[in-house]
C-alpha cells in the first residue's frame, strides 16, 4: 500500500534549525495517521508531498524526521503563477500517476 501525505510549509524556522513546527498541526497528525497505518500493512511506505520551489524543502525534511519514508516535491516555474485550483489539480494528477492507494492531507495551506 501506498500512502501519500501532501504537505504545505506553516512557517519558516531560522537558518539552519529544522523545527517540526514548519509543518502545522493538520498536517504532522494526517502524518502521523499514515504512518500508523503503514504499520499495519507489511511494505506500506508513506511518501510526503509538497508543491513548490525549494522553500518546501524544509517541511519535507521535517515530514522524514517524522516518519515519512521518503519525500517529493512537484515544481515547474509555472506552479508559482496558478492559482490554489491549479496547484490542487497538479498535485492531484502526479498523485495518480504515482500510483498512490490513499491520500492524507492538512486542514488548509497558509496562504489559503
Amino acid at each position: 500500500m501506498n500512502l501519500v501525505v501532501l504537505i504545505r510549509g506553516w512557517r519558516r524556522t531560522p537558518k539552519s534549525q529544522l523545527d517540526v513546527d514548519v509543518l502545522g498541526r493538520h498536517e504532522r497528525y494526517a502524518l502521523k495517521l499514515a504512518c500508523r497505518l503503514r504499520n499495519g500493512f507489511p511494505g506500506a511506505t508513506v511518501t510526503a508531498m509538497a508543491a513548490g520551489d525549494e522553500r518546501e524543502d524544509d517541511p519535507l525534511r521535517a515530514a522524514m524526521a517524522l516518519g515519512a519514508d521518503r519525500v517529493r516535491r512537484l515544481w515547474d516555474p509555472i506552479v508559482s503563477d496558478v492559482d490554489a485550483l491549479g496547484v490542487a489539480r497538479s498535485l492531484a494528477s502526479a498523485v495518480q500517476h504515482l500510483g498512490f492507494d490513499v491520500v492524507f492531507t492538512g486542514a488548509r495551506s497558509p496562504d489559503d
